[in-house]
Order: C-alpha cells, then sequence, then structure tokens
C-alpha cells in the first residue's frame, strides 16, 4: 500500500513540476509587466493633458457666459468660445443671428452686428417672405428697429 501510494505521488509531483514556470518564462512575464506599466504611465499622462485642455476650454465657456447680459449673446458667445472645435459653429452664428434679429427689442442690434453678412440678411427676408403679410412687415420692421 505503501508503494502505491509513493508511486502515485511521483506520478502527480512529476506532473506538477510542468506548472512550474521557468526562469526565462519569469523574465519574460517581468519583461511583459515593465512594458504594461510603461503603457498605463503614457496613458494617464495622455488622460491628464486631455483633461486639462478640456477644463480651459469649459473654464472659456464660463467666462463668455458670464460675459453676457441676456441668454441670446451667452448663446452667441458660447459659440464663439466653441468655434475652434465646433464644426457647426458657423450655422450656428448664422442661426443664432436670425433668433437675434427677429427677438423684440434686439432686431436693430443684430441686424447692425451682422449687416456684413448678407447670408443672415437674405434669411431674414426669406423668413419675412415666407410669413403672412402682416408678419413679414413685422419681420422687417423689428430688423430695422421700427
Amino acid at each position: 500500500m505503501k508503494k502505491l501510494l509513493l508511486v502515485v505521488m511521483v506520478l502527480l509531483l512529476s506532473g506538477c513540476a510542468s506548472l512550474v514556470p521557468t526562469q526565462e518564462q519569469i523574465t519574460s512575464l517581468e519583461n511583459d509587466l515593465e512594458s504594461l506599466n510603461k503603457a498605463i504611465d503614457k496613458k494617464q499622462v495622455e488622460a491628464k493633458t486631455t483633461f486639462g485642455e478640456f477644463q480651459s476650454k469649459i473654464d472659456g465657456i464660463n467666462k463668455a457666459i458670464q460675459a453676457s447680459d441676456t441668454v441670446l449673446e451667452a448663446a452667441q458667445n458660447v459659440n464663439k468660445a466653441t468655434a475652434p472645435i465646433n464644426p457647426y459653429s458657423g450655422v450656428i452664428d448664422n442661426v443664432l443671428g436670425i433668433v437675434a434679429a427677429l427677438t423684440v427689442g434686439g432686431g436693430a442690434m443684430a441686424y447692425k452686428k451682422n449687416k456684413d453678412s448678407g447670408k443672415i440678411i437674405a434669411n431674414i427676408n426669406k423668413i419675412a417672405a415666407e410669413s403672412s403679410p402682416e408678419e413679414g412687415k413685422k419681420i422687417i420692421a423689428a430688423v430695422n428697429g421700427k
């Protein structure tokens, strides 16, 4: 019985010997871990840099909002602040110009601010033409500050 137990133990231990890593495997694993740690450190630096840039943009947006007297002006200022990263800022600027032109009391100011932009004036005229004659007159009057 002791011999059988000894044979079984030898067989089990001989199978376990293949599970013990060699020095080459340990060195390879250490090198892999070192490479992984370097990659993680690099990604952390990139993330911190990106976060800093993002925070800077958020600060610019906050300043644009704080420098505004009205919601419309805040929207225009935020659009200008985000123009470098916003591919739609030109379209948004045109829409906000139209909104400013159609805003009661802001029509003349919006027209003067944007009078160099033929697109805005053309859009205002188009909206006025597509409106009822009475509404069209109101739009044109608002743009002209009347």
